[in-house]
């Protein structure tokens, strides 16, 4: 569901004319098997989602809340599996995570220190609004860390960074 971002993006900030756009993608849009490895090993699955989402951090943007017991200092990675509802449940989902926090019982929550994930087919991997590719996602939280960039630059370097990446994975 990362494909809806740049028309859902657009919407909020006043451009209408990407509903067209964000209904087409979201027609369009099939859930895709996932494959994730938590924490080294210590829990694996399988699963047909529409989205994993990653977070450090309670918020998501300047409103959405996925729980209310998200901390940027438990060392740990919060993980969403979004697999069991449907589209609609999905926009539902959303527009009620920026007025209240939802509690769905369907959505998995993981505190990880690590992550690998997978999906067949190939889906868009997103950071902080931006498009990094499609391939598998390696995230881990490294403690008392702190990378910071700003700027057109960071942005460039950002995307290299991930094709890089993404060219080493598919050396492997």
């Amino acid at each position: 569901m990362s494909a809806l971002y740049p028309a859902a993006d657009g919407i909020q900030h006043g451009e209408l004319g990407k509903i067209g756009d964000f209904l087409a993608t979201l027609i369009r849009s099939k859930p895709a098997r996932m494959h994730m490895v938590l924490d080294h090993g210590r829990q694996e699955f399988d699963t047909l989602a529409h989205l994993v989402l990653v977070s450090n951090m309670p918020y998501i943007g300047k409103q959405f809340q996925p729980a209310s017991d998200i901390s940027f200092d438990d060392s740990l990675l919060d993980l969403f599996v979004y697999a069991n509802l449907s589209k609609l449940d999905l926009i539902e989902y959303a527009v009620e995570a920026t007025s209240r926090i939802p509690e769905d019982p369907r959505i998995p929550h993981f505190r990880v220190s690590n992550a690998v994930i997978e999906s067949d087919p190939k889906m868009p991997v997103m950071v902080d609004s931006m498009i990094l590719g499609e391939d598998t996602l390696r995230v881990a939280l490294h403690r008392q860390s702190l990378n910071a960039m700003a700027g057109e630059a960071a942005s460039s370097h950002l995307i290299a960074r991930s094709e890089a990446v993404i060219q080493e994975n598919h050396e492997e």
